[in-house]
């Protein structure tokens, strides 16, 4: 079933406080590298994907240790990778879809 209350409060304590601007950027599908990055940093903070995964409600599904380890080992180098950019190639906010 999920645990909600449990996802709110990782989420207050992670002082996850996405602006109004970010949530269109991110709806309409132009956000940057940075803004990427920034999801990444707090999900981090909220614990492992495994467990807040399991706290949303219909996804009681659990990925295999293994296969966790190398997704969270892939969203680590993605983080060194965008840190390794400039500021201008972070901020470039041409719309990311997958057919470009």
């Amino acid at each position: 079933m999920g645990d909600i209350d449990g996802l709110v409060a990782k989420v207050k304590e992670a002082e996850i406080q996405p602006s109004e601007k970010d949530v269109r950027q991110m709806m309409s599908g132009k956000f940057s590298l940075q803004d990427m990055y920034d999801q990444f940093e707090a999900m981090s903070k909220m614990g492992p994907i495994q467990k807040v995964i399991s706290m949303i409600p219909g996804m009681s599904y659990q990925m295999p240790e293994a296969d966790m380890e190398k997704a969270e080992e892939r969203l680590e180098k993605w983080k060194v990778i965008i840190r390794s950019m400039t500021v201008e190639e972070k901020d470039d906010r041409r719309s990311s879809t997958l057919a470009e």
